[in-house]
Formats: C-alpha cells, structure tokens, sequence
C-alpha cells in the first residue's frame, strides 16, 4: 500500500539524536513510504466523494485514507480546578511543584494534565505523588533521566545527551557506533538495519547518552541509562562479559570503536570545537 508521509519539520523526530533519526528515515524509504517535510496540509475535505489533501506547497494528494497525527493537548474540562483553587500555567496544564502537589495543600497531579509525556513517565510522578502524600519514604523524587523511545518500526529509543547537543554545548565529545550488522543477533533476527550509538567524554570516557536505532531498542536503553545514572564510563561494557547471540553485544562493539577513536592519532571530533 503506498503510504506518503508529510511532516513540518526539517527531519523527523527532531528531539532525538539526529543520526538515528537519518537512519529511520532511510528505513522508511526502504519500505516505500514517501517522505515529505517542510511542508504542511492546508485543508482536506472530499470532493465529489473523492478525499483531497492539499499542502502548503500547493500540491493536491488524492489519498484513500488520511490520518492526521497532532499530538496531544492538556484537557482540564469539567475538572472544577477553578473552584478548587488549583491554578494552571501559562500553558493550561495544571501547575505542580517537585512532589507535583498543586497550588492547593494535598491536590496533586500528574501525567497528562501536567503536559503530555510518556506513560512510564507519568507512572512514575503518580508514584511520587502518592509517596509525599502518605509520608513514603519510597520514591521522594522523579529520575532526572529519563529514556525516550518511539515505537516504530524498528524502534528508536535515547537517554542523555544526544550528539547534536553535546555539540551544541562544546563538549569535548567522542561517539562509538555498533551496527547491528555486526553483530550475531542481527544477522540472525534480520534486523541488521539497527545501530547502537555511545555519546562519551573524551577526557574520562564517561558516557554522555546513549541512541540505539532498530529492533527492542526501547529494551536496550535502559543498561545504557543505568550506566549514566551511576556515573560510569564506556569501560564498563568492555568490562562486562555478555552472553552471546543477544542485542546487549552491540553495547560492546560500540565501546571497541569508541576507544580505537581515541586511540588512533589525529581523531579528535572536530565537531565538538
């Protein structure tokens, strides 16, 4: 079934590392989906019982199906938040503070009505909620860390600095990548398309982020975001002996290129000056 894609943005998934986001893009198209960004639909309605899409380009698509994906939005209706007293800000989501209590002792809020933002995410605010409500001691405060993950196909998932930021913020930055290609259980599941990406410190090697493209890479980010969390460095995963054929492997290869980077003469990233 031909499928076009049409996105306002420069690149798709502009919040996540922008290498990976190439590589979706290039699996898209593989797949035969057109792709087409920069651009937005104007209007679409059926003529003469025919659907008709047109774009801000002026280009006019005639599809049997359009599915128009905008996102979610704060929805406080019905709520009696006013009467409450519970205030919103300045973008109507339900104000809260770090124990995400609202304006108004022992309200508290969280997920959706505080801004959109992944399920797990929003678990884990109800849970501090519920905690500093009760007088818990079990989880004071929410990971400031937290993974995203897209669950296309194949899926895409990160945590911490992405490359494009560690750039941006002059960090004296080195990456090391894994195709999935390279590694046993890619070749085996089919799914050699993917790659792991390590973003590290060139001076101690501490790991920056972690960007995994392809398949169970939501899966796959949470050794890289345990890493980070407990301050450690690419070392550990040439330390760690992983069983074999399994995705974790990539973690390793991943390592290997990030030292021989720092190994070979002349090598420093350039794009971190």
């Amino acid at each position: 079934i031909p499928v076009i894609l049409i996105h306002a943005g420069e690149r798709l998934l502009r919040n996540m590392d922008s290498e990976m986001s190439r590589l979706l893009h290039q699996v898209f198209e593989s797949f035969g989906i057109h792709i087409l960004l920069g651009t937005s639909v104007r209007a679409a309605e059926r003529v003469n019982g025919e659907l008709k899409v047109s774009l801000e380009t002026g280009e006019v698509l005639r599809p049997d199906i359009a599915l128009f994906a905008a996102g979610r939005t704060v929805n406080v209706e019905g709520l009696g938040l006013e009467a409450a007293g519970v205030k919103l800000n300045t973008s109507g989501a339900v104000a809260v503070d770090e124990q995400f209590q609202t304006s108004v002792e022992g309200i508290y809020a969280a997920g959706d009505l505080i801004g959109p933002s992944l399920s797990s995410i929003a678990m884990e605010q109800g849970r501090v909620a519920a905690c500093h409500a009760l007088g818990l001691r079990f989880k004071e405060k929410m990971d400031p860390l937290p993974v995203s993950a897209v669950y296309s196909i194949p899926e895409l998932a990160g945590v911490g600095l992405t490359e494009d930021e560690a750039k941006k913020q002059r960090i004296d930055y080195e990456v090391g990548r894994c195709s999935f290609a390279a590694i046993p259980r890619g070749v085996i599941s089919g799914h050699a398309e993917g790659m792991l990406k390590l973003v590290f410190h060139r001076g101690d090697r501490s790991l920056l982020g972690v960007h995994i493209f392809g398949d169970i890479a939501s899966e796959l980010v949470g050794l890289g975001q345990a890493t980070i969390h407990g301050g450690g460095t690419i070392d550990v995963f040439n330390r760690l002996t992983f069983a074999t054929p399994t995705y974790t492997m990539a973690y390793k290869f991943a390592a290997f290129d990030g030292l021989k980077r720092l190994a070979r003469p002349g090598t420093a990233n350039t794009n971190a000056k």
